[in-house]
C-alpha cells in the first residue's frame, strides 16, 4: 500500500543511518513519508491521508497551518532572518511566558526541551556547588537525558541517582539520602514517555518541601505540560519550583526551548553583572521562531483559551474512561 514510501526509506539509507535522522519516528519494515500537511491532517508521499494523532509530541499543537503563525513567519522571513541581535520578538515572547508561569520571573532562550533541561541542570549546580542529580525511572528530558530502564547509556555523564515515581515515601528516602551532595531534583509533573502518568500532588508537594530544607533546587520540566491550563501544571497544583524548563510548543511549532525562574536565581545571566555566567547560543533568539512564539502565546493559545482547551480534553479524556467501562 505504500510503495513510494518504501523506495524512499531504502534510498535515504545511503545518507542516513536506517534513512532516519530520529530515532522514535522509525517504525519497522519502514516509516511512512509525509508531504504535506493542514489542518490537523497529514498527507503521505503514497497519497493517503491521516488525522495527526501524533502532534508532534505537543509540538504540534497549532496544527500545521494556522495563518497566524504563518503570517507572523512569513513577517519575520521579509524583515531578516539572522540579525545576530537582539529583536522585538524576543523580548514580546519572554514577557508573554513570565507574565502566565508562577515560578517564572525571568527566562533565557535555547534551542530545544533538551538543552533548556541541560542548562536547568548546570545551572542548579552551580548555584548549590553540589554535583547530584535525582530523576525517575521512566523519565524522558530529552535525548541525552532519558531513564527508560535506569541510565541510558548515552546521557551526559551528570551523576544522577533515580527514584520511583510517585513513590512518595521511597523517593523521600532516596533524596535525603544524597544529602548535601544533592544540586537538584528534576520531575516531570507528568512523566511522558513513561505512559503519561500524573504525578500526585502529595508527591510533588513532598520534593518542594525535601529540596527546600536541603537547600537543593527543584526543576519542574514542563516542556510538554506547560501547555496544561493557563500556566502548566504548576499553576493547577500551585507548587512553585526554583527553576523551570519549556519547548514544543511555545515556538509555535519551530524549534524553541527555554529555562527560567526567579529573578534571584536568573539575575546570574544577566551579562551586565561582572560576575554573570555566560549563556550562548547562535539560534537561541532566532527570529522565525520568536514570531511564531508571539502569534503562538499572544494571539492563540492565550491563557483564556488555554483553559478552554484543557475543559474540553479533561471532557473528553472522562468519556474515553466511560466508553472503555461500558
Amino acid at each position: 500500500a505504500n510503495p513510494l514510501s518504501m523506495a524512499a526509506d531504502k534510498s535515504a539509507e545511503q545518507y542516513l543511518p536506517g534513512g532516519n535522522t530520529r530515532t522514535v519516528m522509525h517504525f519497522d519494515p519502514f516509516p511512512l513519508t509525509m508531504v504535506a500537511g493542514e489542518g490537523a491532517e497529514l498527507v503521505d508521499l503514497d497519497g493517503h491521508r491521516y488525522v495527526d494523532c501524533v502532534g508532534e509530541y505537543s509540538a504540534g499543537l497549532f496544527g500545521h497551518s494556522d495563518p497566524l503563525i504563518k503570517s507572523a513567519i512569513n513577517d519575520a522571513l521579509d524583515k531578516g532572518i539572522s540579525m545576530g541581535a537582539p529583536t522585538a520578538y524576543e523580548r514580546e515572547l519572554a514577557g508573554l511566558i513570565c507574565r502566565r508561569y508562577p515560578a517564572v520571573d525571568q527566562i533565557r532562550f535555547c534551542n530545544s526541551g533538551s538543552e533548556a533541561n541541560i542548562w536547568a541542570l548546570t545551572t542548579a549546580r552551580m548555584l548549590t556547588g553540589r554535583s547530584k542529580v535525582v530523576a525517575f525511572n521512566g523519565a524522558y528530558h530529552g535525548g541525552f537525558l532519558k531513564f527508560p530502564d535506569g541510565p541510558c547509556k548515552l546521557n551526559v555523564p551528570y551523576d544522577f541517582v533515580l527514584a520511583d515515581y510517585n513513590d512518595t515515601e521511597g523517593s523521600e528516602e532516596v533524596i535525603r539520602s544524597v544529602g548535601d551532595e544533592l544540586a537538584a531534583v528534576i520531575v516531570e509533573p507528568i512523566l511522558g514517555a513513561g505512559g503519561n502518568v500524573p504525578g500526585n500532588r502529595e508527591f510533588l508537594e513532598m520534593l518542594r518541601r525535601v529540596t527546600s530544607e536541603l537547600g537543593a533546587t527543584l526543576i519542574f520540566d514542563e516542556v510538554k505540560t506547560a501547555r496544561i491550563g493557563p500556566s502548566g501544571a504548576q499553576g493547577i497544583l500551585g507548587i512553585v519550583p526554583d527553576l523551570t524548563t519549556m519547548g514544543k510548543f511555545i515556538g509555535g511549532g519551530l524549534t524553541t526551548g527555554a529555562f527560567g525562574g526567579t529573578a534571584e536565581v536568573m539575575r546570574h545571566f544577566n551579562p551586565k553583572r561582572a560576575d554573570r555566567w555566560n549563556h550562548a547560543g547562535t539560534f537561541n533568539n532566532n527570529t522565525c521562531t520568536m514570531a511564531a512564539g508571539c502569534a503562538a502565546m499572544g494571539k492563540i493559545y492565550t491563557a483564556e483559551r488555554a483553559q478552554e482547551f484543557f475543559d474540553w480534553s479533561e471532557a473528553f479524556r472522562l468519556s474515553l474512561n466511560e466508553l472503555f467501562a461500558s
